[in-house]
This record gives structure tokens, C-alpha cells and sequence, in this order.
């Protein structure tokens, strides 16, 4: 879930969040924006709102360097398994 969408579905303001969440109101707002943030910001956010946003909501992981690099394992692991079976 975007972490706007879980303030505006408790009536909440950004800086309201912001203070319940241990954020400063100018990180709450560039994360409602869906700036990028660090692993620690991203751990009050998930500890505050109890798992229902996290930076994957946010940015997903999974992106076409990431899809490459697991293609790329995956035909070498099926390599290693056809050359080990003849």
C-alpha cells in the first residue's frame, strides 16, 4: 500500500504521520511523493503502520537488471545440471 493512501484512509495528515512514525514531516512528505528514502526510514514506516507499506510498494524491487541477472543464473544453473547429466 502507498503510504498516502494508508494516511488519508486514517484521516491523518503528512506531518501528523510524520510525528507518530519518529519522521520529520519533510520525510514523510518526499515518501508520499514516493521519493526514495534510506533502509532505516523505511523500517519506522513499516514499524508504524504495521507492515501495510513497505519500499516495495513504493519501488519494486524487481526491475529488468534484476530480471536479466536471474535469467542469467538460471541458464547457468540449467547448464551446470544438463553437463552433470550427460
Amino acid at each position: 500500500m502507498k503510504l498516502q493512501d494508508w494516511i488519508d484512509r486514517r484521516g491523518m495528515s503528512q506531518a501528523e504521520f510524520a510525528k507518530f512514525a519518529g519522521l520529520t514531516q519533510s520525510i514523510s512528505s518526499k515518501l508520499c511523493r514516493e521519493k526514495e528514502a534510506k533502509g532505516r526510514t523505511w523500517a519506522k514506516v513499516m514499524r508504524a503502520t504495521d507492515g501495510e507499506v513497505r519500499p516495495e510498494d513504493h519501488h519494486p524491487v524487481e526491475n529488468s537488471l534484476t530480471r536479466k541477472r536471474l535469467r542469467a543464473r538460471l541458464k547457468k544453473r540449467q547448464e551446470r545440471l544438463s553437463a552433470g547429466a550427460e
